[in-house]
């Protein structure tokens, strides 16, 4: 399959940035779909190079934080809001390569914010309501983890904000027997239809946030 334009570019600046194995587990692209999403999702697209606030549930090395900054977050204004608890054996040494990596940017265009969700959003003025004009979650991979990330973070978003869920269509179900798109489907169920408008439906949910409420 032929790359769209942003991958092509993306795979020429990766090898700048800094991603690991760690023990048996090998240095995968986890952005693939994230990327993907961003070329194909028209209102996504239009939205590079405008001024926007982003926020990432789920950071790890920084590999979707570095491409936003590279190719979508490049309107001077713009601004990436990291948040992942860096936890496990490996987690200190993570968080430090998503900083070296992000590090490659100027300071005033990224912050990370380290502690688990829901937690981190009580303590920080970052986290107010109606802040984001865009939230990737890609936190917690089961369902009640991924419904509580989607409650919490919608409040933040503004009007006309988007959504962005990953591991939406798991078809693999390499997690566990309640995965993502469990939590997440539960929570659209109680959401009036005219609170939101979904624009993609696959292996990342894409929605669009409505109102202020």
């Amino acid at each position: 399959m032929a790359h769209s334009l942003l991958e092509t570019l993306w795979q020429g600046r990766a090898a700048q940035y800094e991603f690991r194995a760690y023990g048996s587990q090998p240095a995968a692209d986890w952005g693939v779909d994230f990327r993907e999403t961003w070329n194909s999702v028209q209102h996504l697209h239009k939205m590079i190079g405008t001024k926007f606030l982003f926020m990432e549930l789920g950071v790890y090395e920084a590999r979707s934080g570095c491409f936003m900054l590279d190719f979508v977050l490049t309107h001077p204004e713009s601004r990436y809001v990291g948040v992942d608890k860096w936890d496990g054996e490996h987690g200190e040494e993570q968080y430090a390569v998503a900083t070296r990596n992000l590090g490659k940017h100027a300071k005033e265009r990224w912050k990370l914010v380290k502690g688990m969700s829901p937690r981190v959003f009580f303590n920080s003025k970052l986290f107010q309501p109606f802040t984001y004009d865009v939230i990737y979650v890609d936190g917690g991979h089961v369902a009640a983890q991924a419904l509580r990330d989607v409650v919490f973070v919608w409040e933040m978003l503004k009007k006309h904000g988007v959504l962005i869920v990953d591991d939406y269509e798991n078809r693999d179900n390499w997690v566990c027997s309640q995965p993502v798109t469990q939590g997440v489907n539960n929570w659209l169920r109680v959401q009036p239809d005219w609170m939101y408008t979904v624009l993609k439906k696959k292996k990342q949910l894409v929605v669009v946030k409505n109102g202020e409420f």
